[in-house]
């Protein structure tokens, strides 16, 4: 269970950083934190060392925190981007960055 763990911990800590693959890594992440903590629960009834199961149960939290948080932020950012388009703001601002190059190509043209 400790060598799964690990395994599921390093897998949890890359997909965490794969944009649209967030949640797999917290998936792998609590899989990762449950395979760790029975892992380190039987290896310290049969007083072998730890520190495989401890690895894995340490990278599962931070996969999961760092993958849950990010895909979090992925989807506020969809959602902003979502609601700008639909009000319209997004189309103004996109127009108004247009006037402003249309302008300082201008002033540029004139030097």
């Amino acid at each position: 269970m400790a060598v799964a763990s690990l395994v599921l911990g390093i897998i949890a800590l890359v997909f965490a950083f794969i944009p649209g693959l967030n949640f797999i890594g917290g998936i792998a992440g609590i899989i990762a934190i449950i395979l760790g903590a029975l892992g380190r629960k039987q290896q310290k009834a049969n007083n072998q060392p730890t520190g495989t199961a401890t690895a894995g149960l340490v990278m599962g939290i931070i996969g999961t925190v760092i993958g849950v948080l990010l895909y979090v932020m992925c989807v506020m950012a969809v959602k902003s981007l979502d609601k700008a388009v639909t009000d319209g703001s997004f189309g103004k601002a996109i127009e108004k960055a247009a006037e402003d190059a249309k302008k300082e190509a201008e002033k540029e043209a004139n030097k």
